[in-house]
């Protein structure tokens, strides 16, 4: 039981007859112990394409049978995947890739903060710059520098958002996921700076 809760946020190894590798996006090469990757996953019972969409499947499956999940994961020593986030909402400040995730997971582990969403928005400076919404539990109340200060101890400089707003809900979409567009949209259009 100790070793499923200290193990609790990996997804474990590769099954039996699945193999797995965490590849980085732009170059493909596999990345070391411990660093962030898209990962990709290769079996006898994986699908061979999509049907009549040869494009879209060139994107996802090489000719070597990996499949690109777009999924962000690590590898640790022991050589459990843990999942960071989907590569495709990554976005990139100052040259360095970030994961709205990563930033959303920092501000949830705040004991004040019910939910959170973290998206970039276009920045003259950085190319983008990664913004939050937060929404806090009931009673419960924090400054903007606060909040800032709390990420600072669990992120990268360039990864800490530079405006952090309270909202009384998180936009979704009708599936009910975390809406990113609409939140950049609610920066975009309504920035107090």
């Amino acid at each position: 039981m100790e070793e499923l809760l200290t193990n609790a946020a990996s997804i474990g190894t590769s099954m039996f007859h699945c193999d797995a590798r965490i590849v980085d996006a732009e170059t493909g090469a596999e990345v070391g112990a411990g660093e962030v990757g898209v990962l990709c996953m290769r079996s006898a019972h994986s699908f061979d394409g999509y049907l009549n969409d040869p494009e879209r499947t060139a994107k996802v499956l090489s000719e070597d049978g990996w499949i690109y999940t777009g999924d962000l994961a690590v590898k640790d020593e022991q050589g459990l995947i843990s999942i960071k986030g989907r590569a495709d909402n990554m976005f990139i400040s100052g040259g360095e890739n970030v994961s709205p995730e990563e930033i959303e997971q920092a501000l949830m582990k705040h004991p004040s903060v019910a939910g959170a969403i973290s998206a970039g928005i276009p920045d003259a400076r950085w190319g983008q710059a990664p913004v939050a919404l937060v929404v806090f539990h009931a009673g419960k109340a924090v400054a903007e520098d606060e909040l800032k200060a709390f990420c600072r101890e669990h992120l990268a400089d360039y990864k800490v958002p530079k405006q952090i707003r309270i909202g009384a809900e998180l936009p979704l979409t009708g599936a009910g996921k975390l809406d990113r567009n609409a939140l950049a949209a609610m920066f975009a259009t309504n920035d107090p700076t």
